[in-house]
């Protein structure tokens, strides 16, 4: 019988309508993101299984698939949903099992709680949980979501800082290297050394931020040349599956191989820096963190990686038990104590409710309720149940409630990506500002979400439709992009008017590579805009220091004896002027271009025109004639 989730006696508009083979359905696609395996493993039709993606996708009006190449990604919705309701279902079908004693008595104590990174469904880390609770006497309880402070965790999965009060156990990770290798698809069979990576563009996704240190190492040591993309990884395999000419460096841990399983793959041979899991358990609890550490210690072998996942995963729908209609029907029975009342809570009649009550009893093997003169009095078992039963009914309505997207009226969401500003006086912050008010004022039934990133990245986000528009400080020739220039701003020189590094006046691009730099990374938009320049001179910048906040590189100006590069508009109005020497690169000269960058096959509503007109004329009154900025700060 399929479980209909209906959680709320009082609260009618909070039931969901789809069952649950709908919701187990659309676990497994985010976990495989193929319709055809997911069907074929479910013995279903591929429109059935569409189907029951489409039906999810109208309960909560959002979309959680997004099509390519290789089959189909979750949105960040989509993963949203998944994250909320998998560790329910877990729940209640560990529930049902403690009752009908698939486990050992004393199984039904408190479970712990298990936190985990969120972002990488169908990876190691995200499965091990679920892989444990079934091996062994532990109810485990997913929260994606990670708190350092949260105090009430008694198992923590991950990679982060760990508290003194608790037992710990780590567990050896390996960075793996993805690529697009068209003549090459699955798991090497050799290690990669890291050293023939030198020189090499590694992209790196989405990650916890415990990994950046060693992965800089890394790359530091072997002068492997790093992108921070920003995007999760089942996204950037999305937008990257029509290229062939790309690697990823990822975590086993965090690796879906079912998403990978198009590329190339292999580990990178081991080094200090590899990635290390550190599992914390509060006291009471080291059985569960060993199991927890197995597990994972297992799915991270090569034999179960080389294997792909996909073994671990259920190879059938679990037969289904009860509906949470009859759990639903259970809790009114133990709490009303009486057939006819319950029926009339439930809103049906008394016939109905018994039939409905020796159902349950049946399929958990034996009876629940003494049959009393004034109604029913629950045995043990039971209490059991409802302990189990009433706190995930209350879990899943405030779940339910959290999901479902408000059907009162129709809003349209602009999501913009942004490049970072000096601070918030500075030219860009102002015109973006003015203009996005601007259309706020004559479409205030709009919201508007934005998103801060660097050039390649905000692009990477347009091209896989994760933003609408993206206000970028560079052009790229791109079929699938269209640039709207809004302003052209020179580039100059910074250093301190106190130290004296420079004379006043101009600066030839020659004589920038002997000065002490403090440059943006490779990421950067500015540093691609340099580089180009450099590169048609046979010129090399060997920076001091790479850091990419504009803002910070202003502190080290002030503050010691360095120079930095940076648009003379950034600094004109900016709070951060004072003490500054700016000198404009002659010799040639360096223009920015400030673009607003949307994709050219999406529908252009005239809501989407009308942003485009604002921005333009917010910028419009403060274009400047190249050259003319930087003799205006000459004096600052």
């Amino acid at each position: 019988m399929p479980l209909q989730l209906e959680t709320s006696d009082l609260d009618p508009s909070s039931r969901l309508v789809v069952n649950s083979i709908q919701i187990r359905t659309f676990l497994a696609l985010v976990q495989e993101g193929s319709v055809t395996r997911i069907a074929q493993r479910f013995g279903l039709s591929h429109s059935t299984v569409s189907a029951h993606a489409k039906a999810m996708g109208e309960e909560f009006s959002v979309p959680l698939f997004r099509r390519v190449r290789a089959g189909i990604v979750v949105t960040p919705e989509g993963l949203n949903v998944y994250q909320i309701l998998r560790p329910l279902i877990e729940r209640l079908d560990r529930s049902l099992d403690i009752v009908a004693g698939a486990f050992p008595p004393g199984s039904n104590r408190k479970p712990p709680t298990v936190l985990l990174h969120a972002g990488f469904p169908g990876a190691p880390l995200d499965l091990a949980p679920s892989l444990a609770g079934w091996h062994g006497s532990t109810d485990f309880q997913l929260f994606p979501t990670y708190d350092p402070k949260d105090a009430s965790a008694a198992l923590r999965a991950g990679f982060f800082s760990i508290p003194d009060d608790g037992d710990l156990i780590q567990v050896r990770d390996r960075w793996v290297l993805v690529q697009g290798v068209p003549q090459q698809q699955g798991w090497v069979s050799q290690p990669v050394n890291p050293g023939s990576l030198a020189g090499r563009d590694i992209i790196v996704p989405a990650l916890p931020e415990a990994l950046h240190g060693p992965l800089n190492s890394l790359a530091e040591r072997a002068r492997i040349n790093l992108e921070w993309s920003g995007e999760p990884l089942h996204e950037l395999l999305a937008g990257l599956g029509q290229e062939r000419n790309f690697a990823i460096l990822i975590p086993t841990s965090l690796l879906n191989p079912a998403l990978a399983q198009h590329f190339s793959c292999g580990w990178l041979s081991e080094t200090t820096f590899d990635p290390v899991l550190s599992i914390w358990s509060a006291r009471g609890h080291a059985h569960e963190a060993q199991e927890l550490a197995s597990v994972l210690r297992e799915q991270l072998s090569e034999p179960a990686v080389s294997a792909s996942l996909s073994a671990a995963f259920p190879g059938e729908i679990p037969n289904e038990r009860l509906s949470l209609k009859h759990c639903r029907s259970f809790v009114a029975l133990y709490e009303e104590g009486n057939v006819h009342k319950a029926a009339d809570r439930m809103c049906i009649v008394q016939p109905a409710m018994t039939v409905r009550l020796q159902n349950i009893e049946d399929q958990l093997g034996g009876p629940l309720f003494e049959r009393v003169r004034h109604g029913l009095e629950a045995n043990p078992k039971a209490d059991v149940l409802y302990g189990l039963l009433r706190p995930l009914l209350n879990d899943l309505n405030l779940a339910i409630q959290q999901l479902r997207a408000p059907v009162s009226r129709q809003v349209r969401r602009l999501k913009v990506g942004l490049i970072p500003a000096l601070d918030d006086e500075s030219s860009t912050a102002v015109c973006f500002a003015d203009g996005l008010q601007a259309w706020l004022g004559l479409h205030n039934e709009s919201e508007v979400q934005v998103a801060e990133g660097y050039s390649p990245t905000l692009l990477q986000w347009l091209r896989t439709r994760k933003i609408d528009f993206a206000l970028v400080d560079r052009y790229v020739n791109d079929d699938q992009i269209a640039f709207h220039c809004l302003a052209e701003d020179s580039m100059a020189v910074v250093t301190n008017s106190d130290t004296g590094l420079l004379p006043e006046g101009p600066i030839a691009l020659a004589d920038i590579v002997h000065l002490p730099l403090v440059l943006p990374s490779s990421r950067h938009g500015l540093r691609a805009l340099l580089l180009e320049h450099l590169q048609g001179r046979n010129l090399t910048l060997k920076p001091r220091m790479e850091v990419d906040s504009m803002a910070a590189a202003l502190s080290l100006v002030k503050i010691g004896g360095y120079a930095t590069i940076l648009p003379t508009n950034a600094l004109k109005a900016s709070k951060d002027r004072r003490h500054l020497s700016v000198h404009e690169i002659r010799d040639p000269q360096i223009v920015r271009a400030i673009c607003l960058a949307h994709r050219r096959d999406g529908p252009f509503s005239d809501a989407a025109r009308s942003f485009v007109d604002n921005l333009r004329k917010s910028f419009a009154p403060r274009e400047r004639v190249p050259g003319t900025a930087a003799a205006d700060l000459a004096t600052v």
